[in-house]
């Protein structure tokens, strides 16, 4: 009966990891290399943080498990007061995604056409 029990939850989980949005970290004014640093900081500090092992946990699978929760919360909340936010990446890509109907496709072959028409030559 337990064996049933954990093969459940574990499906469970695993569906429910499978289902989650791409994210990404961005910063209203940030750039790239801004983002490097400031996770790298962010990383840094949170291992140094995390290093201590809370013993209550009686097997080092739960303290491993701990640790890693412990760490990611702390490296959103360092990220968080860096200025930066967790967003879906398809929020900031959907301009650059290609048309998915002939009459998307069109009205964009038309409007690129449009641009390199009026663009200074």
């Amino acid at each position: 009966m337990n064996t049933r029990l954990l093969f459940c939850a574990c499906v469970i989980s695993l569906v429910g990891c499978a289902a989650r949005e791409p994210m990404q970290w961005t910063k209203v004014r940030g750039d790239a290399q801004d983002l490097v640093q400031v996770t790298a900081r962010c990383d840094y500090e949170t291992t140094a943080a995390t290093q201590g092992t809370d013993y209550s946990f009686r097997s080092s699978f739960g303290q491993e498990l701990d640790r890693a929760i412990r760490k990611r919360d702390l490296e959103q909340r360092c990220m968080l007061a860096n200025g930066y936010a967790l967003q879906p990446v398809r929020a900031f890509h959907q301009e650059s995604l290609p048309p998915r109907t002939p009459e998307q496709m069109e009205a964009a072959a038309r409007n690129r056409a449009q641009a390199s028409s009026s663009a200074p030559k």
